[in-house]
């Protein structure tokens, strides 16, 4: 196991989106909260609804047929290719191929967070996802003569939407689309990138936007600029963010963040943050002051594990420690660990992750 209460436990029943645990060790009753992470796929034409158990909190994606809860029949791609992991009240994407392949909302990235009420497409081998996290509906619309702050304005056949900047709208004939307009059930989706101003990513095309050099795809959204969602031109409008000219930002490239341990506690909260070196390096973790990593506990080792580093993984050893080192559960001697996989030193258990 991975050395965590939850993953040890028994699990004794669900309601209203918690699930009832007992602990081995304290012999006590506590509900651990879940997300409900809704996801869809495109293939051949249709979407399709996938269905995960509420107790799952990591489903992976690749062209392994045993290591993957999502097979894609594509060789290009690495066995285990993405990773979606529950972390707390929040889910993460990871792409944790040797070589970034996927799309994040057209963007490529490394990882990517999902809070409550997020969404994000996902494109990869020719197929394409969309994971929706916590309840969804649609979106507040401010009633006639108010105006929020730090808005955008979708206006399309006589009708204007007005949503926080913050808020993600997405474009379709599906119930969950906050902008019932298309020819799918999911189109497309309008988004604020932080330091980056606003953007729509579509699956099936964003007019006039780039493919670069990265074969990332998205269009620059401006004051007034005008796109269109199957046959419906919708115009965007907000004078926050989008009055940039095209090329006057450059995106963060979160394919090169710097790799991070995030210790969780019993109740999956974040307690600690442990940013590992550069690729090519050599490292000990465990309780002796001495150690690049010194973390105690009462089932951690003097020097309990050695770290090598590589680009987008780490390879874990385990130094004849006393209780063991895991990694998704596994007690092994010497594993190649991906973003998204858990390591259990002892009694401590991280994620492996990207820097945000």
């Amino acid at each position: 196991m991975d050395g965590r209460f939850e993953e040890q436990s028994e699990l004794l029943g669900t309601h209203t989106n918690c699930i009832y645990a007992m602990s081995s060790d304290v012999f006590k009753f506590r509900p651990v909260s879940v997300v409900p992470l809704r996801a869809f796929m495109f293939s051949a034409g249709t979407w399709s609804e996938l269905v995960f158990p509420v107790t799952q909190k990591i489903v992976r994606i690749g062209s392994s047929k045993c290591e993957t809860d999502i097979l894609i029949e594509d060789q290009s791609i690495a066995p285990v290719q993405l990773v979606l992991r529950r972390i707390g009240r929040r889910w993460f994407v990871f792409d944790s191929g040797e070589t970034p392949l996927a799309l994040f909302n057209g963007f490529k990235k490394r990882q990517a967070a999902l809070d409550e009420g997020m969404k994000i497409f996902i494109e990869l081998g020719g197929i394409v996802f969309l994971f929706c996290v916590g309840e969804q509906g649609i979106a507040p619309v401010p009633e006639a003569g108010q105006s929020v702050k730090n808005s955008f304005k979708l206006s399309f056949d006589g009708s204007r939407a007005e949503f926080s900047f913050a808020f993600q709208a997405l474009i379709g004939l599906d119930a969950l689309c906050d902008i019932n307009v298309g020819n799918s059930a999911f189109y497309a989706l309008v988004f604020y990138e932080q330091n980056g101003g606003f953007y729509l990513y579509s699956p099936f095309g964003c007019g006039d936007g780039p493919a670069n050099s990265s074969g990332e795809k998205y269009l620059n959204l401006r004051d007034g600029t005008i796109f269109m969602a199957g046959e419906e031109n919708i115009i965007f409008n907000s004078d926050f963010g989008a009055h940039y000219p095209p090329g006057a930002l450059l995106m963060k490239d979160t394919t090169r963040s710097s790799l991070v341990l995030v210790e969780l506690d019993d109740m999956d909260n974040v307690v600690n943050k442990l940013m590992l070196p550069d690729k090519g390096r050599s490292l000990f973790v465990g309780r002796n002051p001495g150690n690049y990593f010194m973390i105690g506990g009462r089932k951690i080792s003097k020097k309990h594990a050695q770290i090598m580093t590589g680009a987008a993984n780490i390879c874990v050893i385990d130094n004849s420690s006393t209780n063991g080192t895991y990694v998704n559960g596994e007690r092994i001697e010497k594993k190649v660990v991906g973003l998204g996989d858990s390591i259990g030193f002892g009694d401590r258990f991280f994620i492996l992750t990207c820097a945000e």
